[in-house]
Parts: structure tokens; C-alpha cells; sequence
């Protein structure tokens, strides 16, 4: 057991998360998503200023915590279900985001958790901490390094800028094909399958990763620049079922017919879900002596 403030004021520390200000992506989508909802009545106040943090506040004190990437009704239902009393769930995001799948359906994109999932939380005086952009850029605990120890690259140099902090890393691997890579990558993200995009290479060597949405015209040109033989993201183009993001597709795929990058997508939830089963859950055990307990998406391709 621990002090949920304890906690929570670690997490703050730990992650600079008053450093960035509101969170560049969630500030704008979360009023959106909530626009016709009085979410105030649950989120804290420092939540709704930051857009990152202890989103919704439970009982004082915290037995066990538990980690997901996002709040869909799949994984709030279990953790609701699982959790004791006062219990918390780090979330990498804030509401859930239906990104679609290269085999399925298209996604709906962002999407608020419901009210009567939100009063049982409350009902069981559970907490949630999210931590968007800060999990993103830190430099020991980030969804990108999480990826780079898995795929074993070497030479690190941190690129790709947003917010004004670096998201992406670009290093160096021990030779493999794209096939391979493929193959490599479905086990590392337990995905049966990848969106891929762009040149088959037999050689890659050099590689840039950009957790979640990488699917930007700007980061590929910066990517290709720098010589990468590979681009490794959540999202390597939008299957989202909006004129945005159709807009989005179209554009990125018209770029990847004349690049010399393979692209490879591992789905935005799988890319970023990595870091909290691997890192996040891990370290806060370790440090505050609590049993953790990751709660993974049945379908990465949500």
C-alpha cells in the first residue's frame, strides 16, 4: 500500500509533466471529445489544466496499479472488475482512440469513455493517471526507447521534434531484410500482421521509430534525409473514417511510392503499449514495492 499522493507526486516529478504546459495533443482533443458532457464533474482540476496527470482521483491510498495505453471499455471493464479499493491505472491516453485497421474497419478516432464506466470508477474510488507527450519524450522511460531495446538498436541519436521535444530515435541495426523485420516486429507487438508501406529492402540497417502517430509527410522527409532504411510507427497512414483522414492517406501513400524507406505500422495501440508493460509497470513495482498489472487491447488494430 501506498499514498496515492505519493504516488502521484512521483509520477508529476518523474515526468516533468507541469515542465510542458497543456499537452499539445490531448488539450485540444479532450474539451473536443467532452464538448456535450460536463467532465468536470470527474476529472481534477489539474487535469483539465494540464491535459496529463491524476485525471480522475480515488481514495487516498493505492494497493495495486495497473497500466494500459488506452481507456477503451474492454480495458476499463477489467481493470474495474480486478482493481481493489482505491486502486490506480496509468494510461498512456486520456480517451480512447479508434485508429482503425489495414485489414478491417476503418476507425472512428477519438472517443470519450462513457458515463456509466466513469461512475463506476468513481463508485469504487479508483484513480487514473495518464501521461500523453511527457511518456513520449522522457529520457529514460519513453515510448521510443521501449521500442529501440526491443528491436535492439544501437547508436541512439534522439530526431523528429514536436511540441518542441524530440518523439522519434534513429539508430542502427544488425542487418535484416523487410520480410524479416516483419516477422521480428508481428512478435515484439503480438499483431498478426503490419501495414506496410514503401521499398522492399533485402539490406536495413538504419532506422527511425516513431511511436503512434508517425503517419506525418515532415517526419518521413526528416527520416529519409538522414539516410533510414526504415520507418517504424504505430501509424504509417491514417484509417481513420473522416475526410481528414482520408485526406491523410492518400497523401501519405502518394509519398511512399517514390521513397527508399520501408514503412513499417505495428498499430498506434501496440506501439505505445510496449513502454507501459515493459517500463512503466515494472519501475513503479520496483519502487514503490506494489504489485502491477498490465491490461492489453484484445485487437491491437482498435
Amino acid at each position: 500500500m501506498v499514498s496515492r499522493n505519493e504516488l502521484v507526486n512521483f509520477l508529476n516529478t518523474y515526468f516533468s509533466v507541469e515542465k510542458y504546459g497543456p499537452d499539445p495533443a490531448m488539450s485540444r482533443f479532450v474539451p473536443l471529445v467532452y464538448e456535450n458532457f460536463d467532465w468536470r464533474e470527474y476529472f481534477t482540476e489539474y487535469f483539465f489544466t494540464l491535459f496529463n496527470g491524476l485525471m480522475i482521483s480515488g481514495d487516498d491510498y493505492v494497493n495495486h496499479v495497473f497500466g494500459s495505453v488506452f481507456p477503451t471499455e474492454e480495458v476499463l471493464n477489467q481493470f474495474i472488475n480486478e482493481a481493489e479499493f482505491g486502486d490506480l491505472l496509468f494510461l498512456h491516453h486520456p480517451i480512447d482512440m479508434e485508429c482503425g485497421d489495414p485489414q478491417g474497419k476503418s476507425g472512428r478516432f477519438i472517443l470519450p469513455i462513457k458515463k456509466e464506466l466513469l461512475n463506476r470508477i468513481k463508485n469504487k474510488k479508483l484513480s487514473i493517471y495518464s501521461c500523453h507527450h511527457p511518456l513520449d519524450c522522457h529520457y529514460e522511460i519513453s515510448t521510443g526507447i521501449a521500442i529501440a531495446k526491443e528491436i535492439g538498436l544501437k547508436n541512439i541519436t534522439p530526431c523528429i521534434k514536436q511540441a518542441g521535444e524530440f518523439v522519434g530515435l534513429i539508430g542502427e541495426i544488425d542487418d535484416i531484410s523487410s520480410d524479416k523485420l516483419i516477422e521480428k516486429l508481428k512478435a515484439i507487438f503480438c499483431i498478426p500482421y503490419l501495414d506496410f508501406g514503401g521499398k522492399v529492402n533485402n539490406t536495413i540497417k538504419k532506422v527511425v521509430i516513431v511511436p503512434g502517430s508517425g503517419d506525418k509527410i515532415d517526419f518521413f522527409k526528416e527520416a529519409e534525409t538522414s539516410g533510414v532504411d526504415a520507418y517504424i510507427s504505430g501509424e504509417i497512414h491514417s484509417h481513420i473514417d473522416n475526410e481528414k483522414g482520408k485526406a491523410k492517406m492518400e497523401e501519405a501513400l502518394e509519398y511512399m511510392k517514390d521513397s527508399e524507406m520501408s514503412f513499417f505500422g505495428v498499430s498506434h495501440a501496440s506501439s505505445e503499449f510496449l513502454v507501459i508493460k515493459k517500463m512503466v509497470l515494472p519501475f513503479l513495482a520496483k519502487k514503490f514495492e506494489l504489485p502491477a498489472k498490465e491490461i492489453p487491447l484484445s485487437n491491437w488494430w482498435h
